[in-house]
């Protein structure tokens, strides 16, 4: 075999073994930190730059009106804090990331200092031409966007392309392990929630008091309230009792005193509706 197809093979080897570490510690990241996927994207974010030689490679979340900054590599230092305080971002024609999240496809751009570029002065300050854009589905919805760039208008290979493709797989992965993640946590709160207050109740079978405590306390903190009440109305529905509390508390307001709810409806609040049509009202 030829030298030279000899260097090439050993290049394609050496490039297979690097993306193979870099798939396997991305999938490490993302059983590492199940509730928080913040490490992965920085992670693909950096790998991603590292491994398709680009100036910078941006990952974004889109959440159906903007795009949010999530995590970059490679932007220069001096300008990051500048480029980020533009985020979140509306759409913008002219970009990678607007054409990948109204197609749902790959999308390159040619050359990011033409006037169709959407901000060609950064782009020729920065030094970046060629962009390309990857979607990232999470199940069949559109999460977000990979973004890379670099410094000339040569096509990146479609290696390039196909690792992208792929490290996008793995960032919808790390999107979804977190939700199921964060749905069994808020699952099982709930269960132990529920578990305290029935166990209050079979304690307190002629008070009803202590039951209340825990309810508003349970929902404080699964909700994350700094204030919760629980009022109890009169079987007329004209008055309101205050029946239990938890957290700040500005007015003072004690407990067991009422006060008359107005049911005119040019005066009626959204306690007082909740109450007359028996529904939950946000």
């Amino acid at each position: 075999m030829p030298p030279a197809d000899v260097q090439l093979l050993r290049q394609a080897l050496a490039d297979e073994r690097a993306r193979s570490t870099a798939t396997t510690e991305i999938l490490q990241a993302i059983n590492g930190s199940p509730g928080e996927p913040q490490p992965v994207f920085d992670l693909i974010a950096r790998k991603t730059a590292e491994l398709c030689s680009a100036s910078f490679c941006s990952l974004f979340r889109y959440d159906g009106e903007r795009l949010h900054l999530c995590a970059n590599q490679g932007f220069p230092r001096k300008l990051l804090a500048k480029y980020a305080k533009n985020y979140p971002m509306r759409l913008q024609k002219g970009t990678v990331s607007t054409a990948v999240v109204e197609t749902g496809e790959v999308a390159h751009l040619d050359d990011a200092q033409s006037p169709q570029y959407f901000d060609a002065a950064t782009a020729r300050t920065v030094g970046w031409r060629r962009m390309l854009g990857v979607p990232i589905h999470c199940g069949t919805t559109l999460w977000g966007v990979i973004s890379l760039a670099w410094p000339d208008t040569t096509p990146p290979p479609p290696e390039h392309v196909d690792l992208v493709r792929s490290f996008a797989d793995l960032a919808g992965i790390a999107i979804d392990n977190t939700r199921q993640f964060r749905e069994l946590q808020t699952r099982l709160a709930r269960e132990a929630a529920t578990r305290d207050i029935l166990e209050v109740i079979s304690q307190s079978r002629d008070d009803d008091k202590p039951v209340f405590d825990a309810i508003v306390r349970n929902a404080a903190r699964l909700c994350n309230a700094p204030t919760t009440w629980l009022l109890l109305t009169n079987p007329a529905q004209s008055e309101l009792v205050r029946a239990a509390h938890h957290g700040t508390n500005p007015r003072n307001v004690e407990l067991g005193s009422t006060w008359s709810l107005d049911t005119q409806p040019d005066r009626i609040t959204g306690l007082g509706r909740a109450i007359l049509e028996a529904r939950t009202i946000e």
